[in-house]
């Protein structure tokens, strides 16, 4: 087979995989959506530039009400470094409704008001991202959405404000170069260019190995038999 024809080949299979590639992104980006209490929907990257507090919750879960009292001293304060989202992982059990029962039973309760945005996760996409089995669980975020620690059950809020904090502070951030070699490096249609280019360049290296042997061996051939 030719060089050009194994090139045009190439290319066909990489302009099909970043084609399915995109696709499935935009269906990704569907799924990634969750709906906040007002009905609107909304994803991970709406939380991007500050710190983000993912409090994995559900309106039935007792020890969940302990940690929204938590939740409102660290609101306190940190909200000028921080977003909250509380978000219930029991799709099945809640809705807006339950989530805003649940929300004035504790602020009642406490004397206490919640600012901080509350959600349902319809499509699962924060359970599954996050491996969520217990709640509550606590996920941090920092400024580029880069998971920072978890912390699984009822935490006191010094510890998580301890936590924030040092992230804060350190001034640690990360590396956009860095950022664009790894979505490269995970993107299918990148991975499949890389591959079919090791496989041209091992094909234009033995290809014409093997007819130089092969031309050789029948001159040699044609040689005996004269």
């Amino acid at each position: 087979m030719r060089k050009e024809y194994i090139g045009a080949i190439i290319i066909s299979i990489v302009i099909i995989a970043f084609v399915v590639y995109q696709s499935s992104d935009e269906d990704d980006t569907i799924n990634e959506t969750f709906t906040l209490l007002n009905g609107q929907t909304a994803t991970l990257s709406d939380y991007e530039g500050k710190g983000l507090l993912i409090d994995a919750m559900a309106s039935w879960c007792e020890p969940c009400k302990i940690e929204m009292v938590h939740l409102y001293d660290i609101y306190q304060e940190l909200g000028d470094q921080i977003e909250i989202l509380s978000i219930s992982v029991s799709p099945s059990t809640d809705d807006a409704q339950t989530i805003n029962d649940f929300k004035s039973e504790v602020e009642q309760d406490n004397n206490l008001i919640f600012t901080w945005d509350f959600a349902i996760d319809n499509n699962l996409y924060i359970q599954e991202k996050y491996s969520i089995s217990t709640i509550p669980t606590l996920i941090y975020l920092d400024s580029n959405g880069t998971e920072v620690k978890s912390w699984v059950g009822v935490v006191e809020a010094s510890e998580i404000i301890n936590t924030i904090n040092s992230n804060y502070t350190s001034g640690e951030s990360v590396d956009n170069n860095n950022i664009l070699i790894d979505s490269l490096i995970k993107n299918p249609a990148f991975q499949l260019f890389i591959g079919a280019f090791v496989i041209f360049i091992i094909y234009s290296k033995l290809v014409p190995k093997k007819r130089s042997e092969i031309e050789q061996s029948e001159i040699e051939q044609s040689e005996m038999n004269e």
